[in-house]
C-alpha cells in the first residue's frame, strides 16, 4: 500500500511516542524498537524489529 505524506508523518510521531514509553531495546541511531516488550502495542514482531523509522514505513508499504 502506497502512504501518504500525512500518514508517513503520524507513523514518525507514534515512533516518537512509543520510545519513550517502552521499556525495549532501541537502535542507537534513531531510538527505534529493536525488540518488543509484553506492553508493546506492534502485534508485528517484524514491524517492531525495524531498526529505522525509515524502514518500517517501507515495510509497511510493501504489505499489501
Amino acid at each position: 500500500m502506497k502512504l501518504t505524506n500525512a500518514e508517513k508523518l503520524a507513523i514518525t510521531v507514534e515512533h516518537q511516542r512509543i520510545r519513550k514509553i517502552l521499556g525495549a531495546t532501541i537502535c542507537g541511531c534513531c531510538g527505534f524498537l529493536l525488540t518488543t516488550s509484553p506492553n508493546s502495542p506492534w502485534e508485528d514482531v517484524a514491524y517492531a524489529r525495524a531498526a529505522h523509522v525509515d524502514e518500517l514505513i517501507e515495510a509497511l508499504e510493501r504489505d499489501e
